[in-house]
């Protein structure tokens, strides 16, 4: 127990930095969540709530939305209940770690590639989200953050000649 404690312990003052880092990244995270809002983000919210009532998306009630954006709603809501700030800082918590789980996998799959860059990428989302709207749950927002760690895998295969299979 105490040498588990202790590989513990030496194992975060090594990683202290990047612990560092993503706590900053996570802060920056969250302050945006209280930031401006836009009609179509609270009809995603609803749209998941209503799936989670057994109604599907365009056959239980319209929209002209891609339906992504409401299935994470719905994974959020019996979490956040129907309070709007609540969700807002579910989806940012989910948003973060969607943003760990990609540096995770990238630094997983490329374990000689340096990716400090995909740090700074994660500190460039939680300073200009708030101006590009990526903290709101819009169906845009879900694409870009599921796309850009395989745009990154490309580029760094391109880039290093390194052979990867997805």
């Amino acid at each position: 127990m105490k040498k588990t404690l202790l590989s513990i312990i030496n194992h975060l003052y090594k990683k202290r930095i990047l612990y560092g880092i993503l706590l900053f990244i996570f802060i920056l995270f969250i302050l945006n969540t209280f930031h401006t809002e836009f009609s179509d983000e609270f009809d995603n919210i609803f749209g998941g709530f209503l799936i989670t009532q057994g109604v599907l998306p365009h056959t239980g009630f319209f929209t002209h939305h891609n339906p992504g954006a409401y299935y994470v709603a719905a994974l959020l809501i019996p979490f956040t209940g129907r309070s709007f700030v609540t969700f807002r800082i579910a989806f940012a918590i989910l948003l973060f770690a969607s943003f760990v789980a990609s540096y995770i996998y990238l630094h997983k799959r490329l374990p000689r590639t340096n990716l400090n860059f995909f740090l700074l990428y994660g500190f460039l989302i939680g300073i200009g989200s708030t101006y590009w709207w990526g903290h709101m749950l819009l169906s845009e927002t879900i694409v870009s953050f599921l796309l850009v760690p395989l745009y990154i895998i490309i580029f760094i295969k391109k880039l290093n000649d390194i052979n990867l299979i997805l």
